[in-house]
């Protein structure tokens, strides 16, 4: 129904060994603070720990400009921490973040992420006053394009913004060890930072 995605998580989830494709996620109106659509396979507003996953070709229902990622939304709310390893992300779509969306606290780590779309963070991207670290991860042939109205298109693998409103209130995005080929973007063809501590 709407709202729905493969896994919503507001307590402890613990996935290993599954694949998700196909998936689609829907609009949830009822949510607040303009969060509207959940991604298409997994919505995390607790604590989330996927290991040996695959990721295929899930997508956020809408305009690409619209939707938090299209695998997986991390911090629905504001609330959500996310461990990711050893997983495989292809051919998602989403608005922010063609794979992983993150509003909350994420840890990637010895995954990869191969043709995802999105507006802004092809593959990831890392939401104002967040914390995102991502480690020893290939991300090869993302692409971040800008929709009908001209905005996005930055950060073709990885986008992080900040908030200029919360003076002090820091968003950081930590890379290490992360192999970067043919990725596109409009602004950040590999990262695009904003105000980030990187």
């Amino acid at each position: 129904g709407p709202g729905s995605s493969g896994i919503v998580n507001y307590g402890l989830a613990n996935v290993s060994d599954s694949t998700f494709a196909g998936g689609a996620g829907f609009p949830a109106p009822w949510i607040p603070d303009g969060v509207g659509e959940w991604c298409g396979a997994v919505s995390n507003a607790g604590q989330l720990n996927v290991e040996r996953c695959t990721f295929r070709a899930n997508r956020c229902v809408g305009s690409l400009g619209a939707g938090l990622g299209g695998a997986i939304s991390n911090g629905l709310g504001g609330l959500g921490s996310a461990n990711v390893s050893s997983s495989t992300f292809e051919d998602n779509v989403g608005g922010g973040g063609g794979a992983i969306y993150n509003g909350g606290t994420l840890l990637v780590v010895g995954s990869s992420f191969r043709r995802n779309l999105a507006a802004s963070g092809g593959a990831i991207l890392n939401e104002q006053m967040k914390v995102a670290e991502v480690l020893d991860s290939d991300c090869d042939a993302n692409a971040a394009l800008p929709v009908d109205s001209g905005c996005g298109g930055a950060g073709g693998a990885v986008a992080s913004f900040s908030d200029p409103q919360h003076y002090g209130a820091l968003t950081v995005l930590t890379l290490g060890g992360v192999r970067m080929t043919n990725n596109s973007a409009g602004m950040g063809g590999a990262v695009y930072v904003d105000g980030t501590v990187f």
